[in-house]
C-alpha cells in the first residue's frame, strides 16, 4: 500500500467522454490474464472504480493497439490511471500521472511506489535525471519476469513535481531507453 499521499495538486481533466464504452472495474485481485498490472492499478489509484473507457487514444498517445480501448480513473489525490487496452481485452500498458504539492511530498510517493514495487521485482535500479533541476528526483526502474515499471519526474516552473509511471507485463514492449543508469550517464561524457 501507498503511504504518504495525503494532498494532491490540481489534475488534468479526463480525455474520455463520459460513458463512452462499458466501464472497467478496476480491482485488487482478478482472474484476468493481465492481473498483474490490475493490481498495480488498484494500488496507484487507491481503489477508485470503475475506469471509464472509450476507442479514442488520448493525444500523443506513446502506445496504441488497433482495434484496443483507453480506459482511465481519475483521482483528485492520486491523479490519472490510464489503461491500454489491445484488442482481446487484454491491458498491455498502464500508466500514471500525479502532480504533487511539493519536492517533499514527491520524495515520499516515491519511496512508498519503491517499497511496494521491491516485492514484486527482482531487479531494481535508479534512472538518471535528465534535468539539473530534478537530481534530487531520480527515476526509477523495477523489474521482473512479467513486469516491468519506470517513474520517472517533470518539474513544472511551480517547482510541484509531476509523477510520471509507465507498467508493461510484456518487457519486450517496454522502451528501455527511458531509463539512464547513472555509469551509463559518466561512460558517454568520458
Amino acid at each position: 500500500m501507498i503511504t504518504g499521499i495525503a494532498g494532491c495538486a490540481p489534475q488534468t481533466p479526463s480525455t474520455v467522454a463520459r460513458f463512452a464504452e462499458e466501464p472497467l472495474l478496476v480491482v485488487p485481485n482478478s482472474r484476468r490474464p493481465d492481473s498483474t498490472l490490475m493490481s498495480l492499478a488498484h494500488l496507484w489509484s487507491g481503489g477508485a472504480s470503475p475506469a471509464l473507457c472509450g476507442r479514442t487514444p488520448p493525444p500523443k498517445e506513446p502506445m496504441w493497439f488497433p482495434g484496443g480501448r483507453y480506459c482511465e480513473v481519475l483521482s483528485p489525490t492520486r491523479g490519472q490511471v490510464g489503461f491500454r487496452i489491445d484488442q482481446t481485452g487484454r491491458i498491455r500498458l498502464l500508466t500514471w500521472n500525479r502532480v504533487t504539492d511539493s519536492r517533499a511530498h514527491a520524495k515520499s510517493v516515491g519511496d512508498s511506489l519503491d517499497v511496494a514495487l521491491r516485492g514484486r521485482s527482482s531487479r531494481t535500479r535508479l534512472c538518471r535525471p535528465d534535468s539539473p533541476h530534478r537530481q534530487d528526483l531520480p527515476g526509477m526502474l523495477w523489474e521482473s519476469g512479467g513486469l516491468v515499471v519506470h517513474l520517472s519526474w517533470t518539474t513544472p516552473g511551480d517547482e510541484r513535481p509531476k509523477l510520471l509511471a509507465m507498467a508493461v507485463d510484456d518487457p519486450k514492449d517496454f522502451p528501455f531507453f527511458l531509463c539512464k543508469p547513472f555509469d551509463q550517464a559518466r561512460a558517454r561524457r568520458n
